[in-house]
């Protein structure tokens, strides 16, 4: 493993993004319902099926008229609410009132607020201008039919549902999700339901990764946990490259039971770097076997989380079918004094408050999973 470069953390997140773009193979694609599509990647793209919206209409309550006829003392037709329409046509002289998303009246070139105007009978009184288009809006101001409004390789949320059903999409055409063998190695790990030993820990990392493989559009695949043998942990990772991803956590430091990085080996792995000038998290390894990308994460559940969050997330969103991937980080005033190690780049829990300012949460390293839990 002399060979295997260490990288900076810009770099090895630049080699992931690159190396996954590169052999990422496409996905197979099927279709579900508007109920099923959020947080699935849109395999086809949205395009609208008419003029949004197909008429002008109001903005605001209030009074349709002719701009050129204000300020004035107009007769009123009538009115128009949403979902209906008027007959006639507005005159110079005239007005029809008229509710929040109705058609504008032909004739009619802007709108005055309902605020801005005293109603007398038939009549409405306005005395301040207006310009045309005022509170109106346009015939396709929004979208011209056939416009592409949504690209594929995009994450549905809840606006691309709302826009799916707006032009009329019952089903979507998304990309299948991929599956992400998740396993754990090391003697020292029970069940989550046993009672440990002074020396053991329960398998938390393997259930936090798949909440993480969750949030990012795969669909974990549990494996069972890898003993620090080489015959246990070359069978979990056959077992794990079948998988279109396998995350791995613990065994990866340069320890006499670390067997991880020995087993890829042997089984023809390319390594693409096997450490990463961060804390916690340095002894990552990030590489492809069998056409299969894996991830060797650190064993402290810190570093199993912050190396997910910030290598193995952009590589399970890009190989949903996602077109780019992105790393939300955001500059924040420290609340009090904060002093470390410079030379690594560090990610430590804290808590972002309303204000905009940052607490960073004591913690006992890596292992310190209350802290954790306690972080934004």
């Amino acid at each position: 493993m002399a060979l295997v470069p260490t990288l900076r953390f810009a770099e090895a997140r630049r080699a992931v993004l690159d190396r996954v773009m590169e052999y990422r193979p496409v996905p197979e694609v099927e279709s579900v319902g508007l109920e099923a599509a959020a947080g699935r990647v849109l395999a086809h793209p949205l395009a609208a099926d008419r003029d949004y919206p197909p008429v002008a209409r109001s903005l605001r309550d209030g009074f349709a008229v002719r701009a050129a006829d204000l300020p004035g003392d107009l007769e009123v037709l009538g009115e128009v609410q949403a979902g209906g329409t008027f007959a006639g046509e507005v005159a110079p002289g005239q007005a029809v009132e008229i509710m929040t998303g109705a058609p504008l009246p032909p004739g009619a070139d802007a709108v005055v607020m309902v605020e801005h105007t005293v109603r007398d009978g038939r009549r409405v009184r306005i005395e301040r201008g207006a310009q045309a288009g005022e509170h109106v809006n346009q015939r396709a101001s929004e979208a011209r039919r056939a416009d592409v409004l949504m690209p594929a390789g995009e994450r549905l949320d809840y606006a691309a549902i709302a826009l799916a059903a707006t032009i009329g999409q019952a089903r979507l055409t998304v990309y299948a999700q991929p599956t992400v063998a998740i396993v754990a190695t090391g003697d020292e790990i029970v069940e989550v339901e046993a009672s440990p030993l002074d020396y053991q820990v329960r398998n938390s990392n393997a259930w936090s990764l798949a909440a993480q493989v969750r949030r990012a559009g795969g669909r974990p695949l549990v494996l069972p946990v890898a003993r620090d043998t080489l015959d246990s942990t070359r069978a979990c990772i056959e077992e794990g490259l079948k998988a279109d991803l396998l995350v791995l956590s613990g065994g990866v430091s340069a320890g006499k039971y670390d067997l991880v990085e020995p087993v890829l080996a042997e089984l023809g792995a390319e390594f693409f770097f096997d450490r990463v000038l961060i804390q916690p998290g340095q002894p990552l390894v990030f590489g492809r076997a069998r056409g299969k990308f894996f991830f060797g994460l650190p064993g402290n559940p810190a570093s199993t989380m912050v190396t997910f969050e910030l290598f193995t997330r952009a590589a399970l969103e890009l190989l949903s079918g996602q077109r780019e991937t992105r790393l939300p980080l955001l500059w924040a005033r420290l609340r009090a004094d904060f002093h470390h190690r410079p030379g690594l780049t560090r990610f430590l829990p804290a808590r972002l408050d309303e204000e905009g300012g940052v607490t960073s949460i004591p913690w006992r390293g890596s292992s310190d999973v209350p802290a954790l839990a306690r972080a934004n």
